[in-house]
């Protein structure tokens, strides 16, 4: 890890762990998504810090992600949906993702003291930054996806590179590679990959990846 002692107040001020992050406190009693412990920045809390020093008197804040994690190399953002996903939220989902990666390609919201080659712009991000949707499996219906998850399931059969995936895809909509509720537009676009799973497999990714991005 980069030494953490150029990190701005604002930012130090949000760093959690990604298990504090992933709580849903709508519920009757916190729910967690994640139990890791691997430090992220809370990025919510940011976007709280961010509208109330630079956009006062806004009738509305813009929406955020829920984590942002960094390593001298890449970036992630998370959103974690612990609720079930019907179209509006699937658009809400859609509406963070475009206002959180405006926010951070705001100067005022300069990463550069920890990642030293970071430029504020989507050719920096489609090469160096991961979009994670986590989803609650249970709440995820199956016999009535989203129309986003139906266009984006047709987008991801039609090419090539995912024709592999079909049959295995019509027996298991859920399956890790394939991307759900249509964000698989922003792959290559505005990030270098998307992903969407649910709590099992982003703990296994965690896993898998070493808990390091």
């Amino acid at each position: 890890m980069r030494d953490m002692g150029k990190i701005p107040k604002v930012f130090e001020a949000c760093q959690k762990s990604l298990r504090e992050i992933s709580c849903d406190t709508s519920q009757k009693r916190n729910e967690y998504m994640c139990s890791s412990a691997l430090p992220a920045f809370d990025f919510d809390a940011i976007k709280e810090w961010y509208a109330e020093t630079y956009l006062p008197g806004l009738s509305m804040t813009p929406c955020s992600n829920d984590a942002l994690c960094l390593n001298e190399k890449h970036m992630t953002f998370i959103e974690f949906k612990n609720g079930k996903i019907d179209g509006p939220e699937n658009n809400k989902i859609i509406f963070k993702l475009y206002d959180s990666l405006l926010l951070l390609l705001d100067e005022k919201l300069d990463v550069s003291w920890y990642q030293e080659d970071f430029k504020p712009n989507i050719s920096y991000t489609r090469e160096h930054m991961d979009y994670i949707l986590v989803y609650n499996k249970e709440k995820f219906d199956k016999k009535n996806l989203t129309p986003q998850t139906r266009r984006g399931k047709e987008r991801q059969l039609q090419d090539s590179s995912h024709r592999t995936l079909m049959y295995k895809t019509l027996r298991n909509l859920g399956k890790k590679s394939l991307i759900l509720f249509g964000l698989d537009r922003f792959e290559g676009y505005l990030f270098h990959r998307v992903y969407t799973m649910d709590q099992v497999e982003f703990e296994k990714y965690l896993v898998d990846c070493g808990v390091n991005f």
